[in-house]
């Protein structure tokens, strides 16, 4: 594919209209994945994988330090909340709760808490 934009601050315009856009279509695919995720027609992989690539886009887009630590609390947040659901049908014993469920979300939670905690760091320092 060619490109038709030569020029440097048309390029950054486009570059600024596909970061932005790629937030949105992420937070699509990461609600759309959650309500399947809570149908039970998704897999646990499929809702974390969805999450990352929204931190991802949001990490994209940040400019400032405070912008970047927002978009590591959302996703914490995100992480948190499935992992209680998740906690919950564990303690319960049902279908969805199994080991390998809970250790997963736990082991992603614990991940995005620790890049939240060094980010914090970081912005104190």
């Amino acid at each position: 594919m060619r490109w038709k934009i030569k020029r440097a601050p048309a390029l950054e315009k486009r570059l600024k209209e596909l970061l932005d856009e790629r937030v949105i279509t992420a937070e699509q695919a990461k609600d759309a994945l959650q309500a399947a995720f809570e149908a039970q027609t998704v897999t646990l992989f499929d809702l974390v994988n969805a999450a990352n690539r929204l931190k991802e886009a949001r990490l994209a887009v940040a400019s400032t330090p405070a912008q970047e630590l927002d978009a590591l609390e959302k996703h914490l947040d995100l992480l948190r909340s499935t992992e209680a659901m998740i906690k919950a049908l564990y303690d319960a014993g049902t279908r969805g709760g199994e080991a390998k469920e809970y250790t997963t979300v736990r082991r992603e939670r614990e991940s995005a808490e620790i890049a939240y905690i060094k980010a914090r760091l970081k912005q104190l320092r």
